[in-house]
């Protein structure tokens, strides 16, 4: 966490040049990785003021080089999305004059992503968290819709948290929304099971409320829940009731649901752009990963040792 670096101003020489900037890259990206690219160049902006550089045409080498050393200890897995948008953003400088030096040999370098195999549920550990739900209370009978949503639709918990009453076709069994993080438009049927627990909540224990939104808070003054934090938890508490464990570093979450979506597709024979298409991705390239969590289709990848067989000697 960088404390205060998304709430403080910047002056308004450099407010300007960041507006600019954006209106130039809107629309190229997804609103996410938009304001991801926002938030970095503000920690850089910010990085040059609090160092002594309030005109850019002042900017040096040794500068970008101390504010990714300086950034690097704080996001030490990001770097991959630092160094290409602060690349972008001095090359929109330089063909603004504003900078004499886009930096482009020194900002040249390529930053290894870490991957990580994130875990799935097992085949009987999303029944179990939810047949340990109370849905004789309001809060089980809200809870369970959340979590049937992600097990069977495999939603984003922003997703299930921004859903609308209209956003439900009742009578041709269908949900249609505007992802929040992609910001396309997803479609996808909605199943017997999923929909009578929508139905049990909706009519049986959402408190009264002109907002829109299907999911609500519990307590006066019954607001929308806008934190996906708060899915999380309350997952957590569920898997803690049901002996589901969760192993040290294995983060698991309402984005588990998905994955183990994905790969169960992926195990029954689906095509990888069939699945994409059910989960809402723009190409089969983050459908892919889900192949990794299917020990059955790696042991179709590896090639047999036919035709080089070894003795043991040569093994040594």
């Amino acid at each position: 966490m960088l404390p205060a670096w998304n709430t403080r101003e910047l002056t308004t020489d450099f407010d300007s040049i960041l507006s600019s900037y954006l209106v130039s890259i809107a629309g190229a990206y997804s609103p996410t990785t938009f304001r991801s690219k926002k938030n970095i160049i503000r920690q850089f902006l910010i990085f040059l003021e609090d160092n002594g550089i309030s005109d850019l045409s002042r900017l040096s080498a040794k500068n970008i080089l101390q504010y990714l050393t300086f950034i690097s200890k704080h996001r030490p897995f990001g770097m991959g999305a630092v160094v290409p948008t602060i690349r972008s953003f001095l090359s929109y400088l330089y063909t603004q004059r504003i900078v004499c030096n886009a930096f482009t040999s020194l900002l040249s370098m390529k930053c290894i992503r870490r991957s990580t195999i994130k875990p799935v549920f097992a085949k009987d550990e999303a029944g179990k968290i939810l047949s340990c739900i109370n849905r004789s209370c309001a809060k089980g009978k809200r809870d369970y819709a959340i979590l049937m949503l992600a097990k069977n639709n495999g939603l984003r918990s922003s997703d299930i948290l921004a859903l609308k009453l209209s956003d439900i076709d009742w009578k041709k069994a269908e949900i249609s929304i505007v992802q929040r993080k992609t910001g396309n438009s997803l479609m996808c049927p909605l199943d017997v099971e999923t929909g009578n627990a929508i139905a049990d909540y909706v009519l049986n224990s959402r408190p009264e409320s002109q907002l829109p939104y299907v999911f609500l808070k519990l307590s006066s003054p019954y607001d929308k829940m806008r934190s996906s934090a708060s899915i999380c938890a309350l997952l957590k508490r569920y898997m803690s009731t049901a002996g589901v464990p969760s192993k040290p570093g294995e983060w698991k979450s309402t984005h588990t649901f998905r994955r183990t979506l994905g790969t169960r597709m992926l195990e029954s024979e689906i095509p990888l752009n069939t699945i994409a298409q059910v989960l809402g991705q723009k190409s089969t390239q983050s459908t892919k990963s889900y192949l990794s969590l299917s020990e059955e289709k790696l042991s179709a990848c590896p090639l047999n040792l036919k035709g080089i067989e070894v003795t043991a000697e040569g093994l040594l």
